[in-house]
């Protein structure tokens, strides 16, 4: 039965009953609420969260007594808006790594036209694994971080991004908001990464602002290389226990956050691993990095992770011994 409210504001959360376009407290474009309703097979619980793409919500797939997450994303405008839109939802279906939450179904519903020279849209929904955890700014709260940890956290984001960029996908707004820490069977922690193949937030957006490479203000499209600054301020951060960035009042704009200078981590050791922060943090694109898997490759050569070949035959002796 769907619920008496059908309208939901996603800046304050308030719902409305149908009639009204705008919320009357912050003048925000109301979104349909799905709670209480069946969509596509799943029983729509509970509002979680609310993202720069669209609402997310816990759901159930009735068929299969699954919990999944519904993300219910902002309309699309225009054929080709929706077209580049199920191409990257296609790339991310392919992505097989732990570091990624599994994609479930993608359905678009289609909004009819009475104009024909009026814009196609679609609103569209995004079913998806459950990912439980905490968000990395749960950990950033926490303060400086081994740089162990750190670079273990890391080393299993570039995973998720290095199989993104052979899909051909660019995250471009790699932030805390976007990554959950979760601890899994064997009490390991584990990163994961949301967000891959949704539409980019916008650059002047206050939680990301502080977060994405300096070109990304100036491109449409965010290169690869915008994947590893994100890499290495996460790393970085994760260091010093909190991005400088992220302290510049909104008030003065979002450009003045990306202009902060970024002092040094002053880390004696391992040695290096300063160095390498600093490259992944070069204003100039063409100075960092390109490649996820080389900067995976300088974190197992600091031996601040075990490295792709020594646990390939620690489970190779594992797997021996038990046949």
């Amino acid at each position: 039965m769907a619920p008496h409210h059908e309208l939901v504001c996603p800046a304050c959360r308030r719902t409305f009953s149908p009639g009204h376009l705008v919320c009357p407290d912050d003048g925000g474009r109301l979104r349909r609420f799905l709670v209480g309703r069946i969509v596509h097979g799943r029983a729509v619980e509970a509002l979680i969260d609310v993202v720069p793409a669209g609402l997310v919500y816990h759901a159930r797939n009735v068929g299969l007594d699954r919990a999944e997450t519904l993300l219910a994303l902002d309309p699309l405008v225009g054929v080709q808006q929706i077209e580049r839109f199920r191409r990257e939802l296609q790339a991310r279906a392919r992505l097989r790594t732990p570091h990624v939450p599994r994609l479930f179904e993608v359905a678009l519903r289609s909004e009819a036209v009475d104009d024909p020279a009026a814009e196609v849209t679609a609103e569209p929904f995004v079913f998806r694994e459950m990912v439980g955890g905490r968000s990395l700014d749960a950990l950033l709260a926490e303060g400086p971080q081994s740089p162990e940890r750190a670079a273990r956290l890391v080393y299993q984001l570039a995973d998720a991004v290095s199989a993104a960029h052979r899909e051909g996908l660019v995250h471009g707004a790699l932030r805390p908001q976007a990554v959950r820490i979760l601890t899994d069977h064997r009490g390991d922690t584990v990163a994961c990464l949301l967000g891959l193949g949704l539409p980019r937030p916008r650059a002047d957006d206050p939680e990301v602002a502080a977060w994405i490479a300096p070109e990304a203000f100036d491109a449409a499209a965010p290169g690869r290389r915008a994947d590893l600054y994100g890499l290495g301020l996460t790393l970085y951060s994760l260091l010093r226990g909190s991005n400088p960035r992220a302290a510049v009042p909104m008030e003065q704009g979002p450009f003045a956050r990306v202009e902060v200078e970024l002092p040094p981590l002053g880390l004696d050791e391992p040695p290096g691993l300063e160095a390498l922060v600093s490259s992944l943090l070069a204003r100039d694109p063409d100075a960092r990095m390109a490649d996820p898997e080389r900067l995976r490759a300088c974190l197992e050569a600091l031996e601040l992770v075990p490295s792709a070949a020594g646990m390939a035959d620690a489970r190779g002796r594992f797997e021996r011994s038990l046949a």
